[in-house]
C-alpha cells in the first residue's frame, strides 16, 4: 500500500537547519506507543497539526518521532552537521511509560531544535560536534530504536 499526502505550507522547516545554540524540543510525551505494545492496544495517534504549525515558524529544524528519539535526533543531527545533546530526565513520558519507551517508535510527535522554544518542552541542545549524546541525570544512557532495512 502507498500513501500520498499533498497540501501547502507556508514554511516547512527540514532536518538540516539545526545550529549550535538553538534547544531541542517536543510537542508533547513520548513513549505512548511502547505502552500500548506492552498492554496488547492500538497507539494513540496524536493530532500535531496546530503545533506543527506554530513550531514550523520557529524550528530551524523538524522531523516527527517515528523511529525512536535516539535515532530521529540522529537525522537531525546527521543531516544539520551538529550533535544533539538530550537530557532524557527532561523527556514528558506518556502515562506509564518507561524511558526503554522512548526506543520503540510510532508516537509522532514532533521534535525540533530552534532559538525559540516557547511553550514547547526543552529537552536538550544543540552543540558543535556530531551525533546524538543522551544524558540521564548527566549520565551517559543509551537507547534503541526503529533502524530501517536491518
Amino acid at each position: 500500500m502507498s500513501v500520498t499526502a499533498l497540501g501547502r505550507a507556508d514554511r516547512v522547516p527540514g532536518r538540516a537547519g539545526a545550529k549550535p545554540g538553538d534547544v531541542v524540543v517536543l510537542t508533547g510525551p513520548l513513549g505512548a506507543a511502547g505502552v500500548a505494545f506492552r498492554n496488547g492496544s492500538l497507539p494513540p495517534v496524536p493530532d500535531r497539526v496546530d503545533e506543527g504549525k506554530r513550531l514550523a515558524r520557529l524550528a530551524t529544524a523538524m522531523l516527527d518521532v517515528s523511529d525512536g528519539l535516539a535515532p530521529d535526533a540522529g537525522h537531525i543531527a546527521e543531516r544539520s552537521r551538529v550533535r544533539l545533546a538530550i537530557e532524557l530526565e527532561r523527556v514528558p513520558l506518556a502515562k506509564g511509560a518507561e524511558l526503554d519507551d522512548l526506543g520503540f517508535g510510532e508516537d509522532y510527535e514532533l521534535l525540533a531544535t530552534t532559538l525559540h522554544p516557547r511553550d514547547f518542552p526543552v529537552i536538550g541542545r544543540v552543540e558543535e560536534g556530531e551525533g546524538v549524546e543522551l544524558t540521564l541525570d548527566g549520565e551517559p544512557y543509551s537507547l534503541a530504536g526503529w533502524e530501517h532495512f536491518r
